[in-house]
């Protein structure tokens, strides 16, 4: 084989670049993960979930890229470490009675 780039992550910086809200996808996918748990699930808009769901893209796009970076499966360890943390976040932010599920 030739020697080459594994990956290129270009796409991130120009995206930043271009968006005048200076929001990343993972700010944007944040704030959609959070309309879905206002909506379906009754959890409160604040601040606060904002961040946390900020948080919890950021985390999801670091351990699903740990994951597939020396697996092709993926290494189950980083998704079920990824998807614990990420119920961390949000689970303070739950409303009161809503129904939780931790894998």
């Amino acid at each position: 084989s030739e020697p080459g780039f594994a990956t290129v992550r270009f796409g991130d910086v120009i995206a930043m670049r271009l968006n005048p809200k200076n929001a990343s996808r993972n700010d944007e996918l944040g704030l959609t993960l959070m309309r879905f748990l206002v909506e379906q699930f009754g959890f409160a808009e604040t601040e606060a979930l904002e961040f946390a769901t900020t948080v919890a893209m950021e985390t999801a796009d670091a351990m699903i890229r740990r994951a597939f970076q020396y697996d092709a499966e993926g290494d189950p360890r980083y998704i079920e470490a990824g998807v614990s943390l990420i119920v961390q976040l949000l689970y303070p932010h739950a409303p009161d009675g809503a129904p939780i599920v931790i894998p």
